[in-house]
């Protein structure tokens, strides 16, 4: 088993954040970001650098938001096996 390295990053799908994103990229490395829409290039990214990279979809000004696999727009470029069972 590899041990990965869990960064979380708000406003991961542009400005700022979405560079910071980028640099955190590496194989040892699973990112969890959160924004209001996911960013299909991050995701290619991340498939590239053999990074994994969930994002969940979340407006964080929002106080009432339903937990995130209830959620249309989480996505994850981890392969099947290597997510933890629930």
């Amino acid at each position: 088993m590899t041990t990965r390295r869990l960064f979380i990053l708000t406003g991961a799908s542009r400005g700022m954040g979405a560079a910071i994103a980028r640099q955190l990229l590496a194989a040892d490395t699973h990112l969890l970001t959160l924004s209001r829409h996911p960013e299909p290039a991050l995701g290619d990214a991340a498939r590239a650098a053999g990074a994994v990279l969930e994002q969940w979809a979340l407006d964080l000004t929002t106080t009432s938001a339903p937990p995130p696999a209830s959620r249309p727009g989480c996505t994850s470029t981890a392969p099947p096996s290597s997510r933890r069972p629930r």
